[in-house]
């Protein structure tokens, strides 16, 4: 095996989907939008994700709407740009299922977000470890007797 196929091979093992919203700060309803405010599993930044309101979030239904801190000044006021902000509201209303031809669902995208600048803003740093350890597991090698201890982490 040559070094390249190690290196994507030690990637792949190591890959953290970059988002879990099983672990966020707080979660607004508004309406047909979930706010998330969580945190990069890879980088630690806070960021704002918007989902649509649904009994369960499936990966193959949902494209969730990120604003990561380094971008919320963008979508402020006072110091974004107008255009390119309305642009991203209308790919979020997509995302999020709502017609980006209606420039109601776009206000409403850009409402929610401005809503929720200053709580974004106020994030603390991601835990260290976010996840309670709720049993110890012992495995045992049946051929060998080797033992292999594990801690379950509930994700909630």
């Amino acid at each position: 095996m040559n070094a390249h196929t190690t290196t994507i091979d030690n990637d792949a093992a190591e890959y953290k989907a970059p988002y879990d919203l099983r672990i966020s700060h707080a979660v607004y309803k508004r309406g047909d939008v979930l706010v998330f405010l969580t945190w990069n599993q890879n980088s630690g930044e806070a960021a704002m994700v918007l989902t649509p309101r649904v009994d369960k979030i499936s990966h193959d239904r949902i494209v969730p709407c990120v604003i990561p801190l380094s971008r919320a000044f963008a979508w402020a006021e006072e110091t974004g740009d107008e255009g390119d902000i309305v642009i991203n509201a209308a790919l979020f209303c997509a995302n999020l299922g709502f017609n980006p031809n209606n420039l109601n669902n776009i206000t409403k995208i850009l409402g929610i977000v401005r809503d929720h600048l200053g709580d974004l803003l106020s994030t603390p740093p991601r835990p260290r470890d976010h996840h309670e350890v709720v049993a110890d597991v012992i495995i045992t090698n049946n051929t060998t007797g080797a033992e292999t201890h594990k801690e379950v982490r509930d994700h909630g």
